[in-house]
């Protein structure tokens, strides 16, 4: 991009070259786009905005002829490349956005990644480390608080289960070895619920310190989900992926991580529900003993934990490909 269209048309000041080609503006576009990204034209960001072709970017920042010293307001923060490009030209940038659409929404890998660059100007192969690790950061931290929740929810079930297994020990139906294991559920479910939240916290905290909101709470909301899996994987159809070493092994490790997931989407955890419908039947047919019912509660616990573990190791080594496959600001 800086050689083959800024350079030759005029774009001479080296600070604005080597910002251009510092921030990976493929992060500043909708997935679906990245592909495009370089191209020397608009692209949309939603709410009818764009973000401006890399030519016009370069241009208005080389107009400024920022020294580094200088703080720059920014009217219009849109997808944030133009302020990302004026933090590596200026001693501090401040931009507002005046469109709700554009910021009311949780915040996306793409949003962190932004942050991330706007907080942290570095040199070219810092910017992509810095944003890779910001995108594997956001899809932890969205799978840590998704585990969160779910832990939250069996503990509630393990805690119902608890109180009826009391009265009816208490009315003489059930014996105190079907007690204990009620409580150690509950205990259990507790335990990794407290662990959950733990997780959690230091996952959205590595998040923030990656994204440089280093004072005080950050004040941003994550999804409550994880992105669903796509139904197929990207294919390896360009020429890095078939002739160059680190882009095969990216590939083969987005592509066995899509497989692991999908095995667990579509086969292990739906057969771990329909083992406990056909449990609690059993159960409730005086068939299955509440020592059978417990083990595969802990067992369906298991199934959908390892199922977000997948999900969550497929989106970041679906960055990690997508790194390796954009070639980035030449």
């Amino acid at each position: 991009m800086v050689e083959e269209q800024l350079a030759p048309r005029g774009i001479t000041d080296p600070r604005v070259l080597a910002a251009m080609g510092a921030v990976p503006r493929h992060l500043f576009v909708e997935s679906a786009l990245a592909d495009r990204a370089y191209e020397d034209r608009a692209l949309p960001i939603g709410e009818r905005q764009t973000i401006s072709q890399p030519y016009i970017v370069a241009l208005m920042s080389q107009a400024l002829g920022l020294t580094g010293a200088e703080r720059v307001l920014e009217v219009g923060t849109g997808s944030g490349y133009q302020a990302a490009i004026l933090a590596r030209l200026a001693a501090r940038v401040f931009t507002v956005e005046r469109v709700k659409g554009l910021l009311a929404k949780p915040l996306g890998p793409q949003e962190a990644v932004r942050a991330a660059l706007l907080n942290n100007p570095a040199g070219q192969a810092e910017a992509k480390l810095l944003a890779l690790e910001t995108r594997k950061a956001w899809f932890a931290a969205v799978a840590a608080r998704e585990t969160a929740n779910y832990m939250d929810q069996a503990k509630e079930a393990a805690e119902a289960g608890a109180e009826l297994a009391r009265r009816l020990g208490a009315a003489g139906n059930w014996s105190k070895l079907d007690q204990a294991r009620e409580r150690l559920f509950l205990a259990e479910a507790t335990a990794q619920r407290a662990r959950a939240r733990q997780a959690a916290l230091v996952s959205r905290e590595r998040l923030a310190r990656l994204m440089g909101l280093t004072g005080g709470k950050p004040a941003f909301e994550l999804p409550e989900r994880l992105p669903e899996l796509p139904q197929a994987p990207r294919a390896a159809d360009g020429a890095e992926a078939q002739g160059r070493s680190d882009a095969r092994q990216a590939y083969d490790a987005y592509h066995a991580a899509f497989d692991l997931a999908r095995r667990y989407r579509d086969e292990i955890v739906p057969l771990r529900k329909q083992i406990s419908e056909e449990m609690l039947l059993r159960y409730n047919g005086m068939l299955a003993s509440a020592f059978e019912l417990l083990a595969d509660a802990r067992e369906s616990i298991g199934a959908v934990n390892a199922y977000l573990e997948a999900l969550r190791d497929f989106w970041i080594a679906e960055s990690e490909f997508q790194m390796t496959m954009t070639g980035g600001a030449k």
